[in-house]
This record gives structure tokens, C-alpha cells and sequence, in this order.
């Protein structure tokens, strides 16, 4: 939050960073000033990393603006946060399509002006600028300073540094995935994958949700999309869309969940809605050898 210089052995990993992802990442998207934003899930948040050497100097400074478990809208959100500078030319925003399944007999519009209160994001789903950002931001900074939690964080921060696998959140956004080498090493990645099969198959089973809402091929998570590739463009920003690659035991769940044809649709949909906003779309969603 206040830009602390990290020091190697006292507090370059923030263990408490990974619990608290949504309330730092706005601050470190102010510091570093992209150039490049990468948005999405935590699929993109722990598979592009902005120190790669495969980054054009051009591109940089790269943000990694992921973030685990939001929803497309969300997503957006923290991209835009980012944008904001005025300095972001190019934003990769990862598409995934658990996050494009809704409620079919909702509205098929985008909420045209929600904010999000729970975050400290200068804009909301609608572009717009978030009228209580600076009381929030304030109220952030009152209670980061007043508060016991605070100081329990910064103790086991400094105590925590010598272990090998802490989560952490590097000063770019992105996540090296340390904890997750602890869990394979322990476990194995066999109980990595039971899990989040599990979460996967419960949530596909559903059928009070699809990928598009009651009588017409759309959504308002669509409608989200091309409302926010309709601001980039105006603010001279492209954005190359991309579907997350999936480990094959996705495809297996999604087809005996029956959902093949909804997957189809979604990447159909995607691209009708790339050849209109003449965007790029890669699709790394596919299987093979």
C-alpha cells in the first residue's frame, strides 16, 4: 500500500499479499505505470510473468492486473485501473468460460454504471470514474495505519522470509505460484488436480446457468466485453484477446457435463465479437498431442 522499499531477508515476499490481492494490486498498478496490462483470472495472474524475456522493451513496464476468482466485469475493472495512468498501449485480457456463464433470465445488458465499493478502483464496469475512490483510498490508508492486523502481517512478514515456499505477490502483480511448489513437494500434484476437479464438475452440473441469457445469443458478460474493447479502442489502447489454455481433464469434465455445445458457442461468439472490434483472438483452448 505505501510503497515500502522491498529489502532482500526483511521484506521483499508479502505473505499476506495473496489473502489481500484485491486491495494491493490498485496500488501496485499506480506505481509502476505499465505500458503493457495483462488482465484475467489467476490463470494469466501465475502463467505471464512481466520479467519474461520474450517482452518487447517496447512493451514495457509489463503489470500483471489479474486477479483469482473475479468475473469478467472485475477483471475489467483492474485493467482499466491500470489504464488510467494514461501511459498503457497494450492490454492481453485472458478469457475463460466459467466466467461467461449467467443467470439465463437476466437482462442481457452490461449494468450501465455499477461500481465496485468493495475495492479501491478509480473506475467501474461502466468506464466511468468512481466517485468514492479517494474516500476509500483514504479510509484504506486510516486503517492499514491504525490497525492490530496490520501489524500481525508486518511481524510475520519479517519472520516469514526464510521460508522457501511463501505466497507472495511480486511488485508487478505477478504470482509465482511459491506455495503451490510446497503443496507438490508435501503431496504431489495428484491432490492439486481431485480438488480442482471436484470445484470444476460441482459448479459445470449446475443448470441454472448457461452461457447465454433467455431467447437471444448473448449475455451481459459478452455485452461487458465489447463495451470495454469499445473504450480501449477510444482511448488508443489494443487489446489482444486470448481463451486460457486447459489441462485435459477440463475438456473430460466439460463434455460429461454436457456443456460441449456451449463451449463451441462461447468461442463462436468471441470471435464474431473479435472480427468486429478487429481484435486479435488466440485461442489456446484445444487439445493435442
Amino acid at each position: 500500500m505505501f510503497g515500502t522499499p522491498r529489502i532482500n531477508g526483511f521484506n521483499a515476499l508479502k505473505p499476506a499479499a495473496g489473502a489481500r490481492i484485491r486491495y494491493a494490486k490498485p496500488y501496485y498498478a499506480d506505481r509502476l505505470r505499465a505500458t503493457t496490462v495483462i488482465a484475467g483470472n489467476s490463470r494469466p495472474e501465475a502463467g505471464l510473468d512481466p520479467q519474461s524475456a520474450c517482452w518487447p522493451a517496447a512493451r514495457e513496464p509489463v503489470f500483471n492486473a489479474a486477479v483469482p476468482g473475479a468475473r469478467l466485469a472485475l477483471q475489467i475493472a483492474y485493467a482499466e485501473h491500470a489504464m488510467a495512468t494514461g501511459e498503457v498501449t497494450q492490454v492481453l485480457l485472458g478469457l475463460d468460460f466459467m466466467d461467461f456463464l449467467v443467470e439465463p433470465r437476466a437482462s442481457p445488458k452490461a449494468p450501465a454504471a455499477h461500481q465496485f465499493s468493495h475495492v479501491n478502483l478509480r473506475v467501474g464496469t461502466s468506464g466511468m470514474d468512481n466517485p468514492g475512490y479517494a474516500r476509500r483510498r483514504a479510509a484504506e490508508w486510516f486503517q492499514a495505519l491504525a490497525s492490530l492486523a496490520t501489524l500481525s502481517d508486518a511481524v510475520q512478514t519479517v519472520l516469514r522470509q526464510g521460508e522457501d515456499h511463501v505466497t507472495t505477490r511480486r511488485a508487478d502483480g505477478f504470482n509465482p505460484g511459491r506455495d503451490y511448489v510446497a503443496i507438490v513437494r508435501r503431496e504431489g500434484q495428484a491432490v492439486l488436480f481431485r480438488q480442482k476437479n471436484r470445484e470444476l464438475v460441482t459448479r459445470l452440473r449446475r443448470r441454472d446457468d448457461a452461457i447465454f441469457q433467455d431467447g437471444v445469443q448473448w449475455s451481459s458478460v459478452f455485452d461487458t466485453l465489447e463495451r470495454f474493447l469499445d473504450r480501449a479502442r477510444a482511448q488508443n489502447v489494443d487489446v489482444t484477446l486470448f481463451i486460457n489454455p486447459y489441462h485435459v481433464d477440463y475438456f473430460t469434465a466439460i463434455r460429461e457435463t454436457d456443456r460441449w455445445p456451449q463451449l463451441d458457442a462461447w468461442k463462436m461468439t468471441l470471435s464474431r465479437i473479435a472480427r468486429r472490434q478487429r481484435v486479435p483472438l488466440w485461442d489456446f483452448n484445444v487439445i493435442n498431442a
